[in-house]
């Protein structure tokens, strides 16, 4: 076999650093391709998610961005650039499944709202459009219950008419037309006694795992209200320093989201 390694030499990763020193503030600014910060933020705001069943008001954003390091004496300050490399958000059970399944398949399902690279998109914030409303759960399961019935009406029926037209004499018994009675009763009972059922336990699982996720979002929403009360609690009862010059501001809340 061809020994397909590769011999070419590359510049040592040193080489791709960058250094400014013109900051006398903040120190020297220290950049490399490699150099990035990840963050993750409970989000408020009502918004369907995909892959998810119901509409959220609360969810997980996780931001990667492109980062610099300062360097000010023995201190080091990494501060990301602002402008998001990728912007995704996760119900809190997606979240959940995210960091405790690990090396399960293609990924845990998320819904992207920003990539670097992406165009200006029509919408309101100028990221990704939102993902679609997510079909009530029960339609599904009632549309495919009600196709294998109406499959196994329409066997039962054909097979009805044949064996009345062999009862009255209008057609003659063949083995054609006996196989032809045949197969259509087993198509029914087949319904009746696998697709019928599977449909079912399909409802079933995908009802006790809507349980669970709804469990999850619950428990996370109740845990990060309960610590958002206590900090505006803190905020509001804590005594202010008197200062000649400053003041504590509120930060404004965006137009539709809250980041908590």
């Amino acid at each position: 076999m061809k020994d397909e390694r590769d011999t070419r030499t590359y510049p040592p990763t040193e080489s791709f650093v960058t250094r400014d020193e013109s900051n006398a503030l903040m120190g020297i600014k220290e950049t490399h391709p490699s150099y990035g910060t990840i963050s993750i933020s409970h989000v408020y705001g009502q918004v369907p998610l995909f892959n998810s069943d119901i509409q959220h008001n609360h969810f997980v954003e996780i931001t990667v961005q492109e980062a610099s390091k300062y360097i000010d004496g023995d201190r080091e300050i990494v501060m990301g650039h602002g402008k998001s490399l990728v912007r995704v958000w996760l119900s809190a059970a997606q979240f959940a499944e995210l960091i405790t399944t690990p090396n399960r398949g293609s990924g845990t399902p998320c819904t992207i709202r920003h990539a670097q690279g992406d165009p200006q998109w029509n919408t309101r914030f100028g990221d990704r459009p939102e993902a679609p409303k997510p079909q009530p759960f029960a339609d599904r399961f009632k549309d495919e219950g009600k196709r294998r019935a109406q499959l196994m009406n329409e066997h039962m029926h054909y097979a009805k008419s044949l064996v009345d037209k062999l009862v009255d004499g209008t057609e003659k018994p063949t083995k054609a037309n006996l196989k032809d009675v045949a197969q259509r009763l087993a198509q029914s009972m087949q319904e009746i006694q696998s697709n019928l059922p599977y449909v079912m336990e399909c409802m079933e699982e995908a009802t006790e795992k809507r349980m669970q996720n709804a469990v999850t979002e619950f428990e996370s929403y109740v845990g990060t209200r309960l610590r958002t009360m206590g900090l505006e609690h803190l905020q509001a009862t804590a005594p202010k320093l008197p200062s000649p010059t400053y003041d504590t501001l509120a930060l404004p809340e965006p137009d539709r989201y809250y980041r908590g």
